[in-house]
C-alpha cells in the first residue's frame, strides 16, 4: 500500500505549530530569539515554494517599514525600544499570512486538527500531573527555570522561583493545578482554544467533518477550557456562545446548526451544574470561587501593588494608568526604560502585567501601536467579514489584550485572514 505524504499539508502543519509555539509558549520562554528566526526563515522559505507573491505584498511589507521608522523616532526621542520587537511582530504576522495564503482549502479543518490533537495531550498530561507530580516532572524534563520580581517598595519585595517541564508538546510549572498545555500560563491557552472554537462554530462548512464529529470537538475544547481554569477564557466562551446562540435563532431551518446548538447548550449545562454543586460542597477553595470570583475582587491600589495572592486585575489596572501616562508624556513612544520609570513612579514593576494594549500604547506611542492594531483590523473590518463576527473577533481581542502582557497573536490573526474569505485575499486587492 502506497501512502502519498502531500508536502503543503506538511508545511502547512508545521507553521500552525509555530504559531502555536509563538504565542508565548515556555518553548518561546526558553529559546528567546532564536524560535523568531526559525519562525521567519521557515515562512520565508514556504512562501517562495507556494506564495511567493506574500513576500511583497503591502500588507507585509507597510507594517514593517512603519513600524521600523516609528522605532526608530521612539529611540531618537529618548525612549528605549529596539529592533528586536520588529522581529518579533515580523514572524508572528509573516507565519499567520503564510499559513493561510498556502492551501486555503484546508486551512480551517487544519488548524482544528492541530488544536484538537494537543488539546488531547494536555488533557492527558494534566490528568497525570494531578495524580503524579513527580512523575510528570521527570517524565518531561527541567526545560526553564525563571526568576521574576513581581512588584517592589520601600522596605519590601515580591519575588518568585518558577520552575517549568517540557516545552514542545506540553509544559507542567507554577499554574500545576491548571492546565496550560505548551504556554507559561492558563491564559495565554485559554485564546489558541478560542480561535479554534471560533472556526468550529462559525467556520464548520469548512470542515472535512460530519455534524457528530464536529460536536465531539467543540466537546473536546470545552473540556480543555474548564482544565484550563481562565477567567478571561470564560468570559470569551460565554461570549461566543451567546453571539452563536443568537445567531442560531436566525437560522432555525438548519437542522446541523441546530443540533450543534442543543449540544452546546447540553454541555454548558452541565458544566454550570457541576460548578454550582463544587462551589457549595467546598466553598471558598471551589474552581468557581479560586479561579473566577478571586478574580474580580480587592481593586485597591495598594493591594495591587503589593500583589502577592491578590487579584491580576488589580495589576492589569496599574499597567493600564501607567500606559495612559505614558502616551501622555511621550506620544512618540516612551520606550521601555521610560515605561519602566513610571512603574517607579507607582512603586510597582508591573510595568508589563498584562494589559498589553495599554503597555505598547506607552512603549511604542500613537504611531507604532496604530500600525499594530491596524495588523488585526484590518481583515476584521473587511466587507466579506460578516457583523456577528468582527463582534466576536475585536471583543475577544480587546479581552485578550487587556488580560494578558502582549496582546499580538498570530492565532487570531490567521483566523481573522480565514473570515476575510476567498473572494477578497490576503493578496487580492491589499497589493
Amino acid at each position: 500500500m502506497k501512502i502519498r505524504i502531500r508536502k503543503k499539508a506538511i508545511c502547512q502543519y508545521w507553521l500552525m505549530y509555530i504559531i502555536l509555539l509563538l504565542n508565548q509558549s515556555v518553548a518561546a520562554s526558553r529559546y528567546g530569539m532564536l524560535l523568531y528566526y526559525v519562525a521567519i526563515v521557515s515562512a520565508i522559505i514556504i512562501a517562495i515554494k507556494y506564495c511567493k507573491q506574500i513576500l511583497t505584498c503591502a500588507r507585509v511589507i507597510i507594517p514593517l517599514i512603519g513600524l521600523s521608522f516609528s522605532i526608530l523616532i521612539t529611540r531618537f526621542t529618548g525612549g528605549s525600544a529596539g529592533i528586536g520587537y520588529v522581529i518579533i511582530f515580523m514572524a508572528n504576522l509573516l507565519v499567520a499570512v503564510v499559513t493561510y495564503e498556502i492551501d486555503k482549502q484546508n486551512v480551517v479543518d487544519r488548524y482544528v486538527n492541530t488544536v484538537s490533537f494537543f488539546s488531547i495531550i494536555s488533557i492527558i498530561m494534566f490528568i497525570i500531573s494531578q495524580i503524579s507530580p513527580e512523575f510528570t516532572k521527570s517524565l518531561l524534563g527541567l526545560s526553564l527555570s525563571q526568576e521574576k520580581v513581581f512588584s517592589v517598595g520601600e522596605g519590601w519585595e515580591n519575588s518568585a522561583n518558577w520552575d517549568y517541564y517540557g516545552h514542545l508538546f506540553f509544559s507542567y510549572g507554577r499554574e500545576n493545578h491548571r492546565n496550560c498545555g505548551l504556554y507559561t500560563e492558563p491564559g495565554l491557552y485559554a485564546i489558541v482554544l478560542i480561535s479554534a472554537l471560533i472556526l468550529l462554530l462559525f467556520k464548520s462548512e469548512k470542515l472535512n467533518k460530519n455534524s457528530k464529529k464536529i460536536s465531539r470537538e467543540i466537546l473536546l475544547i470545552t473540556i480543555t477550557l474548564v482544565t484550563v481554569a481562565s477567567a478571561t477564557g470564560f468570559i470569551m466562551v460565554i461570549i461566543l456562545f451567546a453571539i452563536y446562540w443568537n445567531n442560531s435563532k436566525n437560522h432555525k431551518r438548519d437542522a446541523n446548526r441546530t443540533l450543534q446548538a442543543k449540544n452546546i447548550g447540553l454541555i454548558i449545562t452541565i458544566i454550570f451544574v457541576v460548578g454550582m454543586i463544587d462551589y457549595f460542597i467546598r466553598g471558598d477553595m471551589s474552581f468557581v470561587s479560586q479561579y473566577l470570583l478571586n478574580k474580580f475582587t480587592g481593586f485597591g491600589f495598594q493591594n495591587a501593588v503589593q500583589m502577592g495572592d491578590g487579584s491580576t486585575g488589580n495589576a492589569r489596572l496599574i499597567v493600564l494608568l501607567q500606559g495612559i501616562i505614558a502616551v501622555i508624556k511621550y506620544p512618540l513612544g516612551a520606550g521601555t526604560n521610560r515605561m519602566s520609570s513610571i512603574a517607579m513612579e507607582f512603586q510597582s514593576t508591573y510595568f508589563n502585567a498584562g494589559c498589553g494594549l495599554a503597555y505598547f500604547l506607552g512603549v511604542l506611542g500613537i504611531v507604532g501601536w496604530t500600525i499594530l492594531v491596524s495588523i488585526f483590523i484590518v481583515p476584521v473590518m473587511s466587507r466579506n467579514v460578516p457583523k456577528k463576527i468582527r463582534l466576536v473577533m475585536i471583543s475577544i481581542y480587546i479581552i485578550y489584550g487587556i488580560s494578558q502582557a502582549n496582546f499580538w497573536t498570530s492565532t487570531l490573526l490567521l483566523v481573522a485572514y480565514i473570515f476575510e474569505g476567498e473572494k477578497n485575499t490576503v493578496l487580492n486587492g491589499n497589493r
